[in-house]
């Protein structure tokens, strides 16, 4: 499985409606019988070419693309694989995307419950335990260096898992 990053889902989601905006376009000729059919193609603000029955409202640049329906039964059926094999591959990649986003929230998931034990186990070596404490001479006490290993490991692993789910959800 493919994994995509945020611009790359982007880019490859609007490939995949390409890819579908393409086959409509080469199929139009073998859609039924008409004598000929004029297509406007111009370029959007985004910079991606666009077909559309009518010229573009606004004004701006188009060529007109003329197109022939009496084709022969041969390019209408190498038309209709091509328009197929396109389709199949745009439901390809999305659901690729899809995939990799339900694996993305499943690694936020399980970096949330790490974050969650993580927590619990800081609570519990923060608690003082009666072997925690060291009995000194002069009849005070004071908490051993055991202690504040215990918490320092715990406090150590609790940012660790923090910072894990923080990266997951910058994947996410």
């Amino acid at each position: 499985m493919m994994k995509f990053t945020h611009g790359e889902r982007a880019t490859a989601a609007v490939a995949a409606r390409r890819l579908c905006l393409g086959a409509v376009v080469g199929l139009l000729p073998a859609a039924g019988p008409v004598d000929a059919a004029s297509v406007f193609r111009y370029v959007d603000d985004a910079g991606v070419t666009e077909y559309a029955a009518d010229p573009p409202a606004d004004g701006r640049d188009y060529q007109v693309v003329e197109v022939d329906a009496e084709l022969p039964d041969a390019a209408v059926l190498a038309a209709q694989r091509r328009r197929d094999a396109l389709l199949s591959g745009a439901a390809t990649v999305e659901d690729e995307l899809a995939a990799d986003k339900r694996e993305r929230a499943q690694a936020v998931q399980a970096a949330r419950a790490e974050l969650a034990a993580a927590r619990k186990k800081l609570r519990e070596a923060q608690a003082v335990k009666d072997g925690d404490w060291q009995n000194l001479a002069n009849g005070r006490r004071h908490l051993q260096p055991a202690y504040f290993d215990r918490v320092a490991a715990a406090r150590a692993a609790e940012r660790a898992a923090r910072d894990a789910l923080a990266v997951a959800r910058r994947a996410h």
